[in-house]
């Protein structure tokens, strides 16, 4: 006894379907489920340490020096499916200029330093349980100093003294990336050991 017309339609169907899923399935699964990467300061009034500092002269003792952190935080909000080989990056370097308006010192993707580099890759996975952590810039009495993993040749690591700076921050995977995030930075050029003290010279924040 001959198949139903509607069980052959539905047996040649799923061929086509199964076709359809082993050429094309990866494409469709990165389509509909991305990686929702946020990227965000972590905190306006950084975190204080005593940095240790290499010894001056060969054979001399390391010394620690008042240094405040400022770091970033990448994050995943789908709990499916992860960022794979995740960076954050500095995209661009901006001052200000004589008229009061930003000014770009630098263009161009340079990956920031894990937090606890020594123990990570390069480039992580971040899952929807996985917080990771990037140092951004650190300041101590005087000097501020971007923390970035490779260093070009043009590229402005530090300042002195006063400064007035923007930085734009991505973090990207195979799989996606953030929108970037863009942080207005500026400083008397004045140390204070204290938060609330600090907050009063020195002071971060993302731009809308």
């Amino acid at each position: 006894m001959a198949a139903p017309t509607w069980v052959t339609e539905f047996g040649i169907a799923g061929t086509w379907i199964i076709a359809i899923a082993a050429i094309w399935g990866e494409k469709i699964r990165s389509r509909l489920f991305r990686p929702e990467l946020h990227l965000a300061l972590l905190s306006e009034v950084g975190e204080f340490v005593m940095e240790a500092q290499p010894p001056k002269k060969k054979g001399g003792q390391a010394h620690f020096v008042p240094t405040r952190y400022f770091r970033l935080r990448v994050t995943n909000a789908r709990s499916f499916p992860a960022a794979h080989e995740m960076e954050v990056l500095l995209t661009k370097l901006e001052k200000r200029g004589p008229d009061g308006r930003p000014q770009t010192m630098y263009a161009g993707p340079l990956p920031l330093t894990w937090r606890h580099q020594e123990i990570y890759p390069r480039t992580r996975t971040i899952g929807h349980s996985t917080e990771a952590d990037v140092e951004l810039l650190s300041i101590q009495d005087g000097l501020l100093k971007l923390r970035l993993m490779l260093l070009p040749d043009n590229f402005p690591e530090t300042a002195a003294g006063e400064t007035h700076l923007w930085i734009t921050a991505i973090a990207r995977g195979l799989e996606g990336e953030s929108a970037p995030l863009r942080l207005r930075i500026d400083w008397d050029g004045v140390w204070e050991h204290g938060d609330s003290e600090m907050a009063s010279h020195f002071v971060i924040s993302a731009e809308k």
